[in-house]
C-alpha cells in the first residue's frame, strides 16, 4: 500500500496576510479584545466583501500572539470548496510547532471521511490544556453541505480552552440560536465594521480631512455607508487631486458605480504598459514576481510590482518575505472585467497557458490545472492531470477535486 503523505498548504495559507498600511482603529475593537481575553468561544465576523474582516482578524491574531497566546490561522479561497480541504488545513496548522506547545500529531489520512477527520480533530483538541485560538478566514469559500458537521462540533463539543474566530460573507453554518442562548457566539456585522466619522478621519489623514472639512468627511461616510473598501478608494483618488473637494462632489453613493468610477480613476494614473500588466495579473489568483513575468510576458514585471507596492495600491503580500501577493478582491474584480473588454481571447488564453506551464514546472498542481482549464486548453489540462493524478488521488485523498476537473474537461 503506498505511503500516505500529509497535505502541505502553502505557508501563506497558514498565517495572516501582511498589510502595507496601518489599519484604523474601530470602535468595536475595545469590546472585542475584552471578550477575547475573557475567553469568548466563537467570534464571527459576518459582512460583505471589502469590510475589513481579514484586516481586523489579523490585528486580533497578532495582539493575542504578542500576549503569549497560542493562535493558529487558516485562510480559505475558492479552491477550498470541500470540507476535507478545511480539515486538512486545520490539521496542518495545528501541527506547526509553537512556543510552549508540542507539534500535533498527523490527524488525517487521504482515505478518511470528513466525519472521521472531525472526530480525530476533536480528540486532538481535547488534549489541549492551554487556551488556543483558531482563526478561519473566508469560511464562506467552503460550499460543502458537510461544513456544518465540521464547524458545529468545534463550537459545541470542545472545551473552554478552544476558541474560534471566523470570518465569512454569509452566516456561519451552525445553530446560531443555540450558540447565542448558551453565550457562545459574539457576532460582528457590517454595522460594527463600518467606518464612522473618527475612523474615516484617521483613514483620510489629517491633511486631507482638514482640506475636506467636517462636512466633506461626513459626505464620504454617508456615500460609502462606512464601507472601508470604498473609503480607501476615495482616499487614494482624493489625495492625488489638486481640488479634492470638487472631486468629492462627483461621486455617487451606489457601491458598484462608486467602485467602478474610483478604479477607473486609479487606472488613469498609469501608462499603457502598467495598465496592461495589471489586466494580465488580474487573471491570476495569487502571484509572485516570477509568475507575473512569465504569465504577462513583461520583462519589467519586477519594477512594476515594486511600483504598485510603493503606491500601496491594493497589492497585498501573503508571506513574511513578500514573495507571494494577491490583488484586493474588489480591485481584481474590476480589473478582470476590464480585461474581458480590453484583452482579446487569444491574449487571455496565452496568459492562462503560460501561467499553467509555470505552475506545472513549480509543482503547483492546483493552480496549473485551474489555469489550463481557464485557457480552454484540454490538451494541456489532460497532460497536467496525468502528471498529478497520484498527488491528488493517492497522496492527498482529494478525489472529488480530481473528478470535478475531469467533468469540466468533458
Amino acid at each position: 500500500m503506498p505511503s500516505q503523505k500529509r497535505f502541505k498548504p502553502l505557508p501563506y495559507e497558514l498565517e495572516p496576510p501582511r498589510f502595507a498600511f496601518d489599519p484604523v482603529r474601530l470602535e468595536i475593537e475595545g469590546e472585542l479584545a475584552r471578550r477575547l481575553v475573557l475567553g469568548q468561544k466563537l467570534t464571527a465576523l459576518v459582512a460583505p466583501p471589502g469590510y475589513g474582516k481579514t484586516v481586523l482578524m489579523t490585528k486580533l491574531f497578532h495582539g493575542l500572539r504578542q500576549a503569549g497566546q497560542r493562535c493558529v490561522w487558516v485562510s480559505l479561497d475558492d479552491r477550498d470548496a470541500a470540507a476535507e480541504r478545511l480539515l486538512a488545513k486545520l490539521d496542518a496548522a495545528l501541527r506547526i510547532p509553537t512556543a510552549g506547545a508540542h507539534p500535533a500529531e498527523a490527524l488525517f489520512r487521504g482515505t478518511e471521511s470528513a466525519e472521521a477527520r472531525t472526530g480525530e480533530l476533536l480528540q486532538q483538541l481535547a488534549r489541549v490544556e492551554a487556551p488556543i485560538w483558531i482563526f478561519i478566514d473566508n469560511l464562506n469559500s467552503c460550499r460543502d453541505p458537510a461544513l456544518s458537521e465540521c464547524i458545529s462540533p468545534l463550537v459545541f463539543q470542545t472545551g473552554t480552552q478552544v476558541r474560534l474566530v471566523c470570518s465569512s460573507t454569509e452566516e456561519l453554518p451552525l445553530d446560531t440560536t443555540r450558540a447565542r442562548l448558551e453565550g457562545l457566539l459574539y457576532r460582528i456585522g457590517y454595522a460594527e465594521l463600518g467606518l464612522g466619522t473618527q475612523a474615516m478621519q484617521a483613514l483620510l489623514g489629517p491633511a486631507l480631512s482638514s482640506r475636506l472639512g467636517d462636512s466633506g468627511v461626513e459626505t464620504i461616510v454617508r456615500q460609502t455607508e462606512g464601507w472601508p473598501a470604498a473609503a480607501r478608494l476615495m482616499q487614494i483618488v482624493l489625495s492625488e487631486s489638486e481640488h479634492p473637494e470638487h472631486v468629492l462632489g462627483q461621486f455617487s453613493g451606489a457601491d458598484k458605480e462608486l467602485a467602478q468610477l474610483l478604479n477607473r480613476r486609479v487606472l488613469s494614473g498609469f501608462d499603457s504598459g502598467m495598465r496592461r500588466f495589471l489586466l494580465a495579473i488580474s487573471l491570476l489568483r495569487h502571484f509572485s514576481v516570477e509568475l507575473c513575468q512569465h504569465a504577462s510576458g513583461d520583462d519589467a514585471a519586477r519594477e512594476r510590482l515594486d511600483d504598485l507596492l510603493k503606491r500601496n495600491l491594493f497589492v497585498i503580500p501573503l508571506d513574511r518575505n513578500q514573495h507571494w501577493f494577491r490583488l484586493h478582491g474588489l480591485f481584481r474584480e474590476f480589473l478582470a472585467k476590464e480585461a474581458d473588454l480590453t484583452l482579446s481571447a487569444a491574449e487571455k488564453r496565452d496568459i492562462f497557458e503560460r501561467a499553467a506551464r509555470w505552475s506545472q514546472a513549480q509543482g503547483r498542481w492546483y493552480d496549473a490545472v485551474d489555469y489550463a482549464l481557464a485557457a480552454g486548453s484540454a490538451v494541456l489540462a489532460i497532460q497536467i492531470l496525468e502528471c498529478s493524478a497520484a498527488t491528488f488521488v493517492r497522496d492527498r485523498g482529494d478525489l472529488s477535486q480530481y473528478l470535478e476537473w475531469i467533468e469540466a474537461l468533458r
